[in-house]
């Protein structure tokens, strides 16, 4: 098994990790488990180092990117605010059934994202924003992402959206649709 050395800033947020979930959620046992189960990844990455993928769009640096775990933050109840990531997930979830092949995610220096991204033929991608209310979209991360990457179909994919339609906005064509119908256009 290799070795590994915890840098300092890294030994204070799973610190910081630990007792969020120990003493703010009062669930030490979970606290103890999402720590092995990071030190499980540490491992795991010590052994095969070339595992996980660069994210340039988010660091200079060459970095790789790997999650060891998905985590709750000691939700009880569901909160507006909590509403925009969850339904990420949900989309998430609907694209990887769909089984593509690649999907990413897209930010620029400048904090301009797109949430998710589908590779198509050569330089064409699609691009696909997770908005709980259609109405709320705004295009600056979209319209960033398409300057660089001019070729592909733009959505909004939203659970208030039934049935879908299209709308131009800052120039862009893009498809506001529900999760089945992005399924059926990812086909």
């Amino acid at each position: 098994m290799s070795d590994f050395i915890i840098a300092p800033a890294a030994r204070s947020d799973l610190d910081e990790i630990w007792e969020y979930y120990a003493i703010e959620v009062k669930n030490p046992d979970a606290a103890d488990r999402i720590i092995d189960d990071v030190f499980k990844g540490f491992h795991k990455l010590a052994e095969t180092p070339g595992m996980g993928h660069f994210r340039s769009d988010l660091a200079a640096e060459p970095l790789r990117f790997w999650r060891v775990r998905s985590y709750s933050r000691g939700w009880d109840q569901l909160r507006t605010e909590d509403c925009g990531v969850l339904w990420e997930h949900l989309v998430l979830d609907t694209l990887i059934a769909a089984r593509l092949p690649k999907i990413h995610f897209w930010r620029d220096k400048q904090q301009r994202e797109v949430d998710f991204v589908v590779p198509r033929e050569r330089d064409t991608a699609d691009a696909i924003e997770c908005k709980w209310n259609p109405q709320a979209f705004e295009s600056r991360g979209l319209a960033a992402f398409r300057q660089q990457y001019p070729k592909g179909k733009n959505f909004v994919v939203s659970p208030l959206t039934s049935p879908s339609y299209e709308r131009v906005q800052d120039g862009l064509k893009i498809s506001f649709v529900s999760p089945g119908e992005l399924r059926l256009a990812m086909a």
